[in-house]
């Protein structure tokens, strides 16, 4: 059928490539080409579409003479639909990728609002010590902007006295992974030294070896201040109170002495050692007990000043009346 022309090769080349195939011979025409390799769609007798790959060679006549064309055609439509199915993978697999990287992106960005929200001071290095990333408020405390921080080591950040430690400190953690926290001293933006809380827990990779560490700041400066500031007070208090010849002590609720003057221990002949630390009743008057704890009761932050007489068995001397003023 095929050598008498019906149907002719061009009624079952595939519509879609017709027209490729009329410019490639046309093509070759012009430019005297003699030698051909092209893949094309054909319609078989039972009308499913067929890839075929084409090899052919046109043969010039001597003088003038008619040219003849030789060559082979080779079924591809298996290796064809391969490469289709191979092709659609692909989009797939990209259209994954794509949908994966964009998930990827937006929980990048949710941990970096996350962390930026945390109000206290964030960073986390890696195991050599460079930084990775923190906070808005790290960036704040140390008044240096994160590109500043991100792909440096605090060598290059802090005054060597605090990365000494600081240094050894992490140094212990990623040798012993876990969570360590501490009191130490911390540059500020103004350029002060601050009292701070640091924490800091080890982070690890897929495969569980430690990667790096991430640390919190707690800014304990005020907090110091005040402790320090109650310590001098409180010593000054102890001081003026040692001298007084009033019986002067301090209780908890449940009866623990937290201070006695000297006045006091002295007249019950107990030493600090005896009774700070430990709960003490008074020596009381039986009969006075009841009085002295309705006394105490009657105590609150309303009235929270009280005065009461009741007697104190004090040794030989035995029964002595004291004016007990409760604050």
């Amino acid at each position: 059928e095929l050598l008498r022309g019906t149907p002719s090769w061009d009624e079952i080349t595939y519509p879609a490539d017709q027209a490729f195939i009329r410019e490639q011979d046309n093509t070759m025409m012009k430019t005297g080409q003699t030698v051909c390799t092209r893949d094309y769609r054909i319609i078989a007798r039972d009308g499913n579409v067929k890839w075929i790959h084409e090899i052919f060679h046109i043969i010039h006549g001597r003088e003038g003479g008619q040219s003849l064309i030789q060559g082979a055609i080779y079924d591809i439509s298996e290796r064809k639909a391969a490469e289709e199915n191979l092709r659609k993978l692909n989009i797939e697999l990209e259209e994954k990728v794509r949908k994966r990287t964009l998930s990827l992106d937006q929980q990048v960005r949710f941990l970096e609002q996350l962390i930026n929200t945390i109000p206290s001071p964030l960073f986390y290095k890696d195991s050599s010590g460079t930084y990775l990333g923190c906070n808005t408020a790290f960036e704040n405390y140390l008044g240096i902007s994160r590109s500043h921080i991100i792909g440096r080591t605090d060598e290059e950040i802090f005054p060597v006295d605090i990365v000494s430690f600081m240094r050894e400190k992490d140094q212990f953690l990623l040798e012993h992974q876990g969570i360590q926290v501490y009191q130490a001293k911390f540059q500020h933006a103004d350029r002060t030294i601050r009292d701070v809380i640091m924490r800091k827990a080890t982070f690890t990779d897929g495969t569980g070896k430690v990667s790096g560490l991430i640390g919190v700041l707690l800014d304990i400066t005020d907090r110091t201040k005040a402790e320090k500031a109650m310590k001098e007070s409180e010593e000054r208090f102890r001081a003026v109170v040692q001298d007084q010849t009033d019986l002067i002590w301090r209780f908890l609720p449940n009866g623990t002495i937290i201070f006695a003057n000297s006045a006091f221990l002295t007249y019950l002949g107990k030493t600090a050692e005896d009774m700070i630390g430990y709960i003490f009743r008074l020596p009381l008057f039986p009969d006075d007990e009841t009085l002295f704890e309705k006394h105490l009761a009657s105590l609150s932050n309303k009235d929270p000043v009280g005065t009461v007489e009741a007697r104190l068995l004090r040794g030989e001397d035995g029964a002595r009346w004291i004016q007990w003023k409760t604050r």
